[in-house]
């Protein structure tokens, strides 16, 4: 598996335009900020994280000369950002789509804690997607989403388009040991995507002192994938995962079920001497971290 998923449902609905072990109460803290306050990890930030073997590029990350993140590219769009509010930002050059990101709160541990997502396109499609994240101190709990909007169907007539999302992470030992996810898009009233899985991770001795998110890990974020790998959806396992067990419970794309599969990766991650993440492999791809 390629385990870059961000935009991928918004991707599809672009397409149709024109597509815990832990029994505390989770806590969001109080929405004090509406600009994040670092992307530092052990000191360092991440530029880039591309393939070394194909050269495909999952994100690049430029910022100012603050530190202040200013720019991300991803496979499919340039986003550029603004730092307070904090805000992501893309136009087609020929003002035909849009896509944004606003309405960002980060909790007092500079975690976010809601956000926006919205698209628009100038054949009067829209949807806007809301976020909402649980934390219980620096680990992601769980995510919730859902969105509404219009959006053009295959007879090309404007009709009432949905989204819904649930993400829930079980933590043991200060480990991500499952994470279940389900997502389903609907136009008008017809669902388009369903999708149903569960990540299993198992982790080896070594330490993940820069409680970083790999690929891997973030892969069931989806859309939020590039936010939990600047660090902004707090901090992820106290060790290296080695492995990913993923069940596909229900796997519906463009309206053709895929039926149940399973997965079993094996993951090689090595670090720098200051303990950030240097390399993330697997059958699919050798992807290499940098830093500035």
């Amino acid at each position: 598996m390629n385990f870059v998923r961000n935009n991928i449902l918004i991707l599809l609905f672009v397409v149709v335009l024109s597509a815990c072990s832990d029994d505390d109460t989770p806590t969001n803290g109080s929405p004090d900020s509406l600009t994040p306050s670092s992307f530092l990890f052990s000191g360092a930030r991440l530029s880039k994280i591309a393939d070394r073997t194909t050269s495909e590029v999952a994100y690049v990350f430029d910022y100012d000369n603050t530190g202040m993140l200013s720019s991300i590219q991803s496979p499919s769009l340039v986003y550029d950002v603004s730092p307070s509010p904090f805000t992501l930002a893309y136009t087609s050059r020929a003002g035909l789509y849009s896509d944004r990101w606003n309405s960002f709160r980060f909790n007092a541990d500079g975690q976010i804690s809601q956000c926006h997502h919205l698209i628009s396109s100038s054949d009067g499609s829209s949807c806007d997607i809301a976020f909402s994240l649980n934390y219980q101190g620096r680990h992601l709990l769980s995510v919730y989403a859902s969105g509404t909007g219009f959006a053009t169907d295959d007879s090309n007539r404007l009709v009432a388009w949905s989204y819904n999302q649930s993400v829930t992470l079980t933590w043991r030992d200060g480990n991500i040991t499952l994470v279940s996810m389900s997502e389903s898009e609907q136009l008008g009233g017809t669902t388009l995507n369903e999708h149903n899985y569960s990540y299993d991770f198992t982790y080896g001795s070594t330490a993940n002192n820069s409680h970083q998110y790999t690929l891997a890990q973030s892969d069931p974020l989806g859309q939020l994938q590039v936010f939990a790998v600047l660090g902004l959806l707090g901090d992820a396992s106290d060790r290296i995962p080695t492995s990913c067990n993923i069940v596909y419970k229900r796997n519906v794309v463009n309206g053709q079920d895929l039926g149940y599969e399973t997965e079993s990766i094996l993951l090689r991650v090595s670090q720098n001497a200051n303990s950030t993440i240097s390399s993330e492999s697997s059958s699919a791809n050798n992807w290499l971290y940098s830093y500035q």
